[in-house]
């Protein structure tokens, strides 16, 4: 893999390439963005670019012994640190004081194969206090030939002065085109529609994607359709019919919302006018044109609005069946 192989992150990559065609590398930087979208996999080609035995134009062969080492995670003066749960239980890793004490004496000395000695730093705002200043005091006077990259998808849990002392390099969230790109590369056997839906639905985020679960809720999109058509006082049958399924479900009622919020907003942007191309159900196209020109958009607005306001109150801890019942009826005060 080299630079060409990262998908959605022109400008990151180009800033990069800059610095080393100039010669000049930061001693930290910082790769800051949402989510799975492309920090680690580019923090580790620029660390091959540094160190790679071959480099053309600002990139890695990947094929030579640098490369394919530091590819293995096996280099000698390339340092992956990354969160560690405490307990099978615990709900987050932490960056120890432990972590970086040990990660202080392999950088204490010069680079053993490579140019540079890289630490590459994952989840870097699960630092914590303790080895967040240790960390600091490296930051501060870093080791000769030290490369510092630091990865965060929330850079506001950083100590201001570790901030202060990275370059930052912002990473943006992915579109659903390059999303559903890099899937079809992964699952080439896979139907192209559904990787698109799977992308549209990832906000941005490739793990997201990878991991989104939505197809499972096929039939169900089709029920909320029929629900949207015909919900209303008159049609209180579909209302508790409705209801008493998702009673059996109460624990997939968040993932349910979600589904219904993005009904709603595709049939919202078709009664706007906009196209096929502009849907996240794409797969469903010609059944939601047909509720769209059905429902008012005033109506489908006002479905959105409770939808939302649905799953704010989940969040909340609110009883989810409530939650759900509640909704229902401000779906049929909408119709």
């Amino acid at each position: 893999m080299s630079f060409k192989k990262i998908l959605g992150q022109k400008q990151p990559i180009e800033i990069l390439q800059n610095s080393i065609k100039t010669k000049n590398l930061a001693h930290a930087y910082l790769f800051f963005g949402q989510g799975i979208v492309g920090k680690r996999t580019t923090a580790l080609e620029f660390a091959k670019t540094i160190n790679c035995l071959n480099p053309n134009n600002q990139d890695n062969c990947g094929e030579c012994l640098s490369c394919q080492k530091i590819e293995k995670q096996i280099h000698p003066d390339v340092f992956f640190i990354e969160p560690i749960k405490t307990s099978a239980t615990a709900r987050e890793g932490y960056i120890r004081i432990d972590d970086i004490r040990e990660l202080q004496k392999k950088i204490a000395y010069l680079p053993f194969e490579g140019k540079h000695k890289i630490v590459i730093v994952d989840q870097a705002e699960q630092i914590n206090l303790q080895a967040a200043n240790a960390f600091l005091k490296s930051l501060e006077e870093p080791p000769k030939s030290t490369i510092f990259i630091l990865m965060a998808s929330n850079i506001y849990r950083l100590l201001p002065t570790i901030l202060s002392r990275c370059q930052g390099v912002r990473f943006n969230l992915l579109t659903p085109d390059i999303i559903q790109q890099i899937l079809l590369t992964e699952n080439p056997e896979d139907d192209p529609d559904l990787l698109r839906l799977k992308a549209s639905k990832a906000n941005g985020d490739l793990e997201r994607a990878r991991e989104n679960t939505s197809l499972n809720f096929a039939n169900f999109r089709e029920d909320a359709l029929n629900l949207i058509n015909e919900i209303s006082f008159k049609r209180m049958d579909l209302t508790f019919k409705f209801a008493r399924e998702w009673k059996k479900r109460s624990a997939e009622i968040p993932e349910m919302l979600d589904e219904m919020s993005y009904i709603l907003r595709d049939l919202a942007i078709i009664k706007l006018g906009c196209s096929k191309k502009d849907v996240f159900n794409v797969d469903l196209f010609e059944n939601l044109k047909s509720t769209a020109e059905k429902k008012q958009l005033r109506s489908l607005n006002k479905m959105f609005e409770a939808t939302i306001e649905s799953k704010t109150d989940l969040k909340s801890n609110l009883n989810a069946q409530l939650t759900l019942e509640s909704m229902l009826i401000k779906f049929c005060e909408a119709s």
